[in-house]
C-alpha cells in the first residue's frame, strides 16, 4: 500500500468554526444564491466586472442581463503552486484526484464543505475516514448558503472551488483541484441535475477564480473520466473502495437494500453500497471490466436495467433516443 507523505496522518478534520469569509468566497456564496432559482432569473442585480466567466457558462452561453457591474474582485496573496487543496466528500472521483495531485509532488490539503449537499449528511463520516486512510489533513467547513429550488445547484461544485480558494490563499495554496472528469460534458448531462458537474462549468470557474486571484492554478485535466477514477484508486491501494461514498442511496435506506442485494446476488455488493442505485450498478461494470469484480449474470443485467431505467434523469430527454449499449457505454466509456 503507498502512503502520502506530503501531510502528516490525521483522521480527525479542522473545523474552520466561525471562519469569516473574504471577497473570493462571498461572490462564491453570490453565485450560489443566482443559480438557486429555477428557471434562472434574467436579471442579476450585480456582479463583479471579472465574474463573467462563470455566469455566462451557468446560463449556457446567455448571459443574463446585469443591474449593476462592479469593480472586479482582486486579492493578492503570496501563493505556491507546490501546495494544493482538493475538494473533497470522500467519494472515489476527489479520492483519485488527491491521489492524482500528490503523485504530482504537490503538497495537498483536503477540504469538505459541510452542508451544501444536505441530502447526503454522512458524506462528511466518510470523507474523515477516507482522509484518515490516506493519511492526508483535512479542513471542514460548515455552511448554510439558504434555500434552492433545484434538486442540486447547477452551479454546486463551482461554488465549493470558490470557496476552497477563499480558504486556500490564505495557507498559501496556489493548487487548486476538484473530482470533475474531462469528458463530462454539459451536452451530455441534465441541468436539474449535476450541470455542476459539466467540465465546461469546471473551467468556467477556473477562469473567473484564476481571474480573480493572481498567481493559482485551478487543475481541470486531472480526471478523465469513470474508470480513470477506479483505475488509480486500484492502483494505489484497493482497500479503499470499502471507505469511499459512492452510493446514492441515503443511509437510512442503503442497509436494507444492501442486505437483500447480498442475499440475490452475493459478496460482489460491496460494503457501504446498496446495489440498487445507478451509482452502485455503474460500478459493478466498470470493477468488472477493470479484472477487480467478477458478478454473476443476475448481478450484471440488474445493474444494466438500472442504468436504463436512470438515464432519461441523468443524461437528460436525449435519452430516450439511445439504444440501451449506448446508455451502459455512457456509464462506463473508457
Amino acid at each position: 500500500m503507498q502512503t502520502m507523505k506530503t501531510s502528516q496522518k490525521s483522521k480527525k478534520s479542522i473545523d474552520l468554526g466561525s471562519y469569516a469569509t473574504g471577497e473570493v468566497g462571498g461572490f462564491a456564496a453570490q453565485l450560489f444564491r443566482i443559480a438557486a432559482h429555477n428557471p434562472l432569473r434574467p436579471i442579476v442585480a450585480r456582479l463583479p466586472a471579472n465574474g463573467m466567466p462563470i455566469i455566462k457558462e451557468l446560463y449556457q452561453g446567455k448571459a443574463p442581463e446585469i443591474a449593476r457591474v462592479e469593480e472586479p474582485v482582486i486579492v493578492r496573496r503570496e501563493v505556491s503552486q507546490d501546495r494544493g487543496l482538493v475538494a473533497f466528500s470522500g467519494g472515489k472521483d476527489s479520492t483519485a484526484v488527491a491521489i492524482k495531485m500528490v503523485q504530482q509532488g504537490i503538497s495537498t490539503e483536503l477540504f469538505n464543505v459541510s452542508g451544501i449537499n444536505p441530502a447526503y449528511p454522512e458524506e462528511i463520516k466518510a470523507a474523515r475516514s477516507v482522509a484518515g486512510e490516506l493519511g492526508v489533513k483535512m479542513s471542514v467547513l460548515s455552511v448554510k448558503l439558504g434555500p434552492q429550488a433545484w434538486v442540486e445547484n447547477p452551479a454546486k461544485n463551482q461554488v465549493i472551488l470558490g470557496l476552497m480558494i477563499d480558504y486556500g490563499t490564505r495557507i498559501g495554496a496556489g493548487s487548486y483541484a476538484m473530482g470533475i472528469m474531462t469528458t463530462e460534458e454539459a451536452a451530455e448531462v441534465s441541468f436539474d441535475y449535476g450541470y455542476s458537474d459539466a467540465i465546461e462549468m469546471h473551467r468556467a470557474g477556473a477562469e473567473t477564480f484564476e481571474g480573480m486571484v493572481p498567481g493559482i492554478k485551478v487543475h481541470t485535466e486531472l480526471l478523465k473520466n469513470e474508470i480513470d477514477s477506479y483505475r488509480t484508486i486500484l492502483g494505489f491501494n484497493p482497500g479503499l473502495l470499502a471507505k469511499i461514498q459512492s452510493c446514492m442511496t441515503p443511509i437510512r435506506y442503503r442497509g436494507v437494500h444492501h442486505k437483500n442485494n447480498r442475499a440475490k446476488f452475493g459478496a460482489t455488493i460491496l460494503p457501504n453500497r446498496c446495489g440498487s442505485c445507478y451509482k452502485c450498478a455503474q460500478e459493478v461494470l466498470i470493477l468488472k471490466d477493470l479484472g477487480h469484480l467478477t458478478p454473476g449474470t443476475a448481478l450484471v443485467g440488474h445493474a444494466v436495467e438500472t442504468l436504463a431505467k436512470a438515464a432519461p434523469k441523468l443524461i437528460g430527454s436525449h435519452a430516450k433516443a439511445m439504444s440501451r449499449q449506448e446508455i451502459i457505454n455512457y456509464f462506463t466509456k473508457e
